[in-house]
């Protein structure tokens, strides 16, 4: 593809480690060999650039069927053309129909694995056309403390051990509706800020603004 594009490591050793955006040609060989140094497989993923929201979604996928578990949005910006994770937001500000469209996409990237019975964490560019693009898809249980910090925070659950009793039973949690408090975590120089607020809107104005005063465990 012409630029921009983003070069990626194709199977990422470290989070969003050598995620380049590149504007201009001479900008791709030396983003490509240092995606290549961080991925496990040595390769590089390069990709026309999307503008727009990272939107992910945590479910359950049996025989092709997806089940939501969890919604939440990552905010990212590039910087320099180096790839920088900002914070997460919980939950998803999206319409039922952007939901219906995310869900529709994972099923049929889950028809390629029609035996699956386990969690995918699908991440999502919803473009300025509010159209959704799959970006990538973990088999893993996420990062970025979203688990272990985010979530229990946001449902007043205990997330973690209810996810494991979920791979042991089949019977899986349900964090997409219910009393969810709006919570989000930025990611500081030095410091990890987990934020709360009982609006969406306040939320956003406190994640913007980091000398707000914050909820740190």
């Amino acid at each position: 593809p012409e630029p921009p594009v983003v070069v990626r490591p194709d199977y990422p050793l470290s989070g969003k480690k050598a995620v380049t955006l590149c504007t201009h040609e001479h900008q791709l060989k030396p983003a490509v060999e240092s995606a290549k140094a961080a991925s496990a497989d040595g390769k590089a993923d390069v990709a026309c650039f999307i503008n727009g929201n990272d939107i992910s979604l945590l479910a359950h996928v049996r025989q092709a069927s997806v089940t939501p578990i969890a919604w939440w949005e990552e905010v990212n910006q590039f910087s320099k053309g180096e790839l920088k994770a900002i914070g997460l937001l919980f939950p998803a500000q999206i319409t039922p129909k952007i939901k219906m469209q995310i869900i529709d996409a994972a099923t049929r990237f889950s028809k390629s694995f029609s035996n699956l019975n386990y969690l995918l964490a699908f991440s999502f560019r919803l473009d300025m056309q509010q159209q959704a693009r799959l970006i990538e898809v973990h088999a893993d249980l996420t990062g970025d403390l979203i688990l272990d910090r985010l979530l229990p925070a946001a449902t007043q659950c205990e997330v973690l051990p209810e996810i494991v009793q979920g791979l042991l039973t089949d019977h899986y949690p349900d964090y997409t509706q219910g009393q969810l408090i709006p919570t989000a975590i930025r990611f500081d120089e030095g410091e990890t800020r987990l934020l709360q607020a009982t609006d969406f809107s306040e939320l956003i104005k406190r994640f913007n603004n980091t000398r707000e005063s914050t909820c740190d465990e």
